[in-house]
């Protein structure tokens, strides 16, 4: 990763580090709205 990280953009790897994060909480979230709205 830091070799990628020294070639690539910095919005390519801010991009995929946001996917990861939303990746990460989707299902967080997920549970989070049945809770609520059951």
């Amino acid at each position: 990763m830091q070799a990628f990280r020294g070639k690539a953009p910095k919005y390519v790897v801010a991009g995929m580090a946001a996917l990861m994060i939303l990746g990460a909480a989707a299902p967080v979230l997920q549970n989070l709205a049945t809770s609520i709205f059951h």
